[in-house]
């Protein structure tokens, strides 16, 4: 099972306002491979991302597990964005869990807090 933005594959529709009953050979209808072919482009609400591929946002808390699997809510700070002026590469950062460097080997953002 992969959880999809239902927001995001509805703007990957195309606005079909064509009136279908007064020039039927120009619709913009979508067939079945059009639709499945939308799902399958439409990005996984949160799908683990490498630590290597993507550079995370600094400042930000994400779920993290490390090379020994172990799961935590880890901050990471990137010097490069958090001071431009550091001159430093921005794919170089770090990660901390309770105060303390930590091991990250795959990250993923947390889910929105529930409504109260």
């Amino acid at each position: 099972m992969r959880l999809i933005d239902a927001d995001v594959l509805k703007k990957m529709i195309p606005d079909t306002r064509v009136d279908i009953f007064e020039n039927c050979r120009n619709c913009a209808l979508l067939t079945a491979e059009d639709v499945m072919r939308l799902i399958d482009q439409a990005p996984t609400i949160n799908e683990w991302v490498s630590e290597n591929s993507k550079p995370p946002q600094s400042g930000e808390r994400y779920l993290t597990v490390g090379a020994r699997g172990v799961i935590r809510v880890a901050k990471v700070y990137v010097p490069a964005q958090v001071l431009p002026n550091w001159g430093g590469d921005a794919d170089y950062h770090w990660w901390e869990y309770e105060g303390k460097r930590c091991s990250v080997t795959h990250y993923m953002q947390l889910p929105a807090a529930p409504e109260q």
